[in-house]
């Protein structure tokens, strides 16, 4: 199970948000951290993963 520890408002634009997304992950060589950005009225979502 992978938990969410804290998320920050990086952007908002007129048509999407993006947010910086801190995971709970405890495995060697999982993610902690993504950017996820949510896109128009229909709520699309854009992750982009970011290795450390």
């Amino acid at each position: 199970m992978v938990g969410i520890s804290g998320m920050v408002l990086l952007e908002q634009q007129e048509d999407s948000t993006s947010f910086l997304i801190v995971h709970d992950n405890k495995g060697v060589g999982e993610g902690r951290l993504a950017i996820i950005t949510v896109i128009g009225e229909q709520a699309l979502l854009q992750i982009q993963k970011i290795a450390i």
